[in-house]
């Protein structure tokens, strides 16, 4: 009786985790609808603002640029002559677990990255967005240096919030704090993919952001198309110089770019966590029907003993 006991005990508790998983899982599957959205929305925005930046920035004598202040944002189109011996890295994780090897993956790559570049005797600085993040590389590398953190984003990150964490990378670069920086975090592909990539940042090439937008929306715009290699374009008058509307217009396009990585952070999280979920609850089912199995066999050979208990007691009355 004690062993049927503890397989209803522990029937009940699997049937309550069942309960919790299923819940989350639902929770999850409305977050991530709704994240996808404003991912795709910001996609396209990115790209439109990219062309517009591209324009700008085709109108601009990049020569002039190494004139520039060296405090000066414009800096960031200019790669260093340093030998980039300080590197930036910029690792985007959850705030929470119970997503799945999300994390798991992230770090991964994270470890091998921090570990080649001490072994190269360069000095990785890190920029940590997530609560998993900063615990998990304070414990693993307390002698490296954790320039800036930021956690609690949420589902919708506030936008004011990302402007901030990315003007203080900017000024990281800018400020020589930096020779480059490199961003670890995932690209959202559907529900049950996506992929972990560590791409560059800083400084700025417009070329790749430029393919990567693209290749994010899947395909130009239909009204992009038509001519987008013959077409002539017509002439600008930009006011007051290129050199003044880029200097408003790039950090503008460096916060939508980090804002655009951080929606499909958070897309694939979400998936992540919708899937890992379903794969509990699907676990939870089967651990059930296995304790089942094993509490009706319990039940059955309890049964039988006492029946043959019985049984035994009414043939010792007869020959008595």
């Amino acid at each position: 009786m004690a062993n049927l006991k503890d397989i209803r005990r522990r029937i009940k508790s699997v049937k309550s985790t069942q309960k919790i998983t299923q819940a989350m899982r639902m929770v999850a599957a409305a977050k991530v609808r709704r994240a996808e959205q404003r991912m795709k929305g910001a996609r396209t925005f990115t790209f439109r603002l990219q062309q517009i930046f591209s324009t700008v920035l085709g109108q601009t004598d990049l020569t002039s640029l190494s004139t520039a202040t060296p405090n000066s944002t414009l800096s960031v189109l200019k790669p260093r002559n340093s030998a980039n011996q300080t590197i930036g890295l910029l690792i985007i994780t959850s705030d929470r677990g119970l997503c799945g090897g999300y994390n798991t993956n992230i770090f991964r790559q994270a470890f091998i990255t921090i570990d080649t570049l001490l072994n190269e005797g360069k000095t990785p600085v890190l920029f940590l967005v997530g609560n998993k993040a900063i615990t998990t590389l304070k414990k693993r590398y307390p002698t490296v240096k954790i320039a800036e953190t930021l956690n609690q984003l949420g589902v919708e990150p506030d936008y004011r919030i990302v402007d901030a964490f990315c003007h203080q990378l900017v000024s990281a670069y800018t400020g020589n704090t930096i020779d480059s920086l490199q961003i670890i975090t995932t690209r959202f592909k559907n529900l049950v993919t996506y992929e972990v990539e560590n791409k560059p940042f800083l400084p700025l090439n417009v070329k790749t952001i430029a393919k990567e937008v693209e290749t994010a929306l899947g395909k130009l715009p239909v009204d992009d198309k038509a001519g987008s290699q013959k077409q002539v374009l017509p002439e600008l008058l930009i006011e007051p110089s290129p050199e003044a509307v880029l200097e408003t217009l790039l950090p503008m396009f460096l916060t939508r770019l980090l804002y655009g990585y951080l929606l499909e952070a958070i897309v694939s999280e979400l998936a992540s966590r919708m899937t890992a979920m379903a794969n509990a609850t699907d676990n939870a089912k089967k651990m059930i029907h296995t304790l089942t199995l094993q509490y009706n066999k319990a039940r059955q050979a309890a049964i039988t003993q006492e029946i043959m208990e019985i049984v035994g007691g009414a043939e010792a009355l007869v020959k008595a």
